[in-house]
């Protein structure tokens, strides 16, 4: 089942991260007109254009997706963009004539509104199609055909200075406990640089992995407890296998219960460790406490040097990584404004919620940082679609308005990877620029949106605009004058 839905799987998860990015593209943009105060007028026709809409959404989130269900929510969805695509029109009509301005955040909200609707009823085909009962042996293969033409892949992005410093830390943290085992000569040593070993190892992907291995010390403490205690004063006592197994049970149950309870994962995985290493099933067994007490002591010190360390060395929750995964955060902006359009938006949707993921993680407990990270990453997945868009619409235009287009998409790349008040206005003046230049060509108001490319380029350079001068975005220090210029 898996393996023939494999293909299937792939594509829905991508098209539910597109439906996130177009929801959030939409809310904020929404939020930004809200925020303003000066477009009552457009925020009351788009609460005429939704409520049928906001009805669908709530049953969907209220109501199991079973497929028999399915096409009934597809039809009604469809059905509902007809009576939403009217109502723009309707609007239009009634707020004739409408500033420049105002018509284009006019046209962005219905092309934001339009591109989620879409989305969602993308994601509830493909939903359907996943629900349906098990084809047959000839529809199988033809499906596999099919997926062969068009896959859909998860674009994972590990970001090299994360490696390479969880690797450097890690080296580092071995080499020290090595050192103390050749200059103390102590013959448990080796089980001391096990457990510095581990320690770096099992940590190496933690959020904070010096609290996570001083977690592990504290289960190693108890793993060793369980150990002597089961190891020198049951066994001994009991005979045969079932009553063996009966002793030691207790140990595992009780271990993967912590394993599996958030906020106690580090002490289980610490006390699972030591006591599956210092407490070995021998055949035959062999009662000797001395060893035990020595290796017990060698693996506490190792594993409670190792979050020491791990707390000293290149600490991941430091300021340095978080610029370093912003850096690439913002580098798929220049991405989208140059690599090829096939897959593009896939591959940029999925980068950027791992790049989120590692950051957002990496800084669990502190809500500021995390909530930079959002914005950023709400910044750079909405400049991504709307220049992923634009980049397909010159064949449509004039030949004279492609210049102006494609000129206001360098500056964005360069303003992405090196954030300065420069580089910002400049991206502004292209894009201020551009949209001066394409408005006076526009179709007549009779074309619909999605035939008029003009009007579709002024909504991404409009939603693109909207995105710079959002005053609680991530841009707000660069929308004053140049620090030399007030001066």
């Amino acid at each position: 089942q898996l393996r023939r839905h494999n293909p299937l799987l792939l594509q829905l998860n991508s098209q539910f991260m597109t439906l996130g990015t177009q929801l959030q593209a939409l809310t904020h943009f929404i939020d930004r007109l809200r925020n303003s105060g000066e477009h009552d007028a457009l925020l009351a026709e788009f609460e005429r254009w939704t409520p049928d809409l906001l009805q669908l959404l709530d049953e969907l989130a209220r109501q199991p997706l079973l497929p028999a269900q399915i096409q009934h929510w597809g039809r009604r969805l469809d059905l509902l963009t007809f009576g939403i695509k009217q109502a723009i029109r309707d609007s239009r009509t009634a707020l004739h004539p409408l500033p420049p301005e105002s018509a284009e955040r006019l046209d962005t909200l219905a092309e934001l509104l339009f591109r989620f609707t879409d989305a969602l009823c993308a994601h509830l085909q493909l939903y359907a199609r996943l629900a349906e009962d098990t084809p047959s042996p000839a529809s199988e293969r033809s499906s596999e055909h099919s997926f062969e033409r068009q896959r859909f892949t998860f674009h994972s992005h590990i970001s090299t200075l994360h490696t390479l410093t969880t690797g450097l830390r890690t080296a580092l943290v071995i080499l020290v406990i090595a050192a103390l085992w050749i200059a103390t000569g102590w013959s448990s040593s080796t089980m001391a640089v096990q457990g510095a070993i581990i320690a770096a190892v099992l940590t190496a992907s933690a959020p904070n992995p010096s609290r996570m291995a001083l977690e592990m010390t504290k289960g190693s403490i108890l793993g060793l407890l369980a150990g002597f205690f089961i190891s020198y004063l049951l066994l001994p006592r009991i005979d045969g296998l079932p009553l063996m197994l009966l002793t030691i049970a207790p140990v595992f149950v009780i271990g993967g219960w912590m394993l599996l309870t958030p906020g106690w994962g580090g002490i289980g995985f610490g006390a699972m460790v030591n006591f599956c290493l210092l407490a070995p099933l021998d055949n035959p067994a062999v009662f000797i406490p001395e060893p035990f007490v020595n290796d017990s002591i060698a693996s506490v010190i190792g594993i409670f040097g190792s979050s020491i360390l791990l707390s000293i060395l290149f600490p991941p929750s430091g300021r340095w990584l978080r610029q370093g995964l912003l850096r690439d955060l913002r580098k798929l902006v220049e991405r989208s404004a140059s690599a090829p359009l096939p897959g593009l938006q896939a591959r940029l949707d999925s980068q950027s919620r791992d790049l989120l993921n590692q950051a957002y993680n990496l800084n669990a407990g502190r809500a500021e940082v995390q909530q930079e990270l959002l914005d950023w990453s709400y910044t750079t997945q909405s400049v991504s679609h709307a220049l992923i868009a634009l980049r397909r619409l010159p064949p449509l235009l004039p030949l004279d308005l492609i210049e102006p287009v494609e000129r206001a998409v360098p500056p964005l790349a360069t303003l992405f990877r090196t954030p300065s008040w420069h580089s910002y206005r400049t991206a502004r003046e292209q894009i201020q620029t551009a949209i001066s230049t394409l408005r006076p060509r526009l179709e007549p108001e009779a074309a619909h949106f999605s035939e008029s490319p003009l009007r579709q380029a002024l909504s991404y350079l409009h939603l693109i605009d909207s995105v710079l001068t959002d005053p609680q975005g991530v841009f707000t220090p660069y929308q004053q004058a140049e620090p030399s210029d007030a001066a």
